[in-house]
């Protein structure tokens, strides 16, 4: 896949919103470490969309993680 695209994207998502929000948690976990799924040379955002566009992140599995929020907390208690 030379170019990702939105478009691209939306059939493994149920809207653009849903998208974002599926792109951009894991794209946070991107930057703090997570290891890529795919494999490309791109920034955080972009490879997060190729998971997404190689259907290796699912929008009903991902969101049903434990939020950040919850993880940061529970990290921060065991410091």
């Amino acid at each position: 896949m030379a170019r990702v695209t939105v478009e691209d994207c939306l059939d493994y998502a149920p809207n653009r919103f849903a998208l974002a929000r599926l792109a951009s948690i894991r794209s946070y976990d991107l930057v703090h470490g997570a290891r890529p799924l795919v494999v490309c040379n791109n920034k955080e955002v972009v490879t997060s969309l190729r998971e997404v566009a190689a259907r290796k992140i699912d929008f009903d599995r991902q969101l049903l993680m434990k939020p950040r929020a919850a993880v940061l907390e529970n990290e921060a208690e065991d410091v």
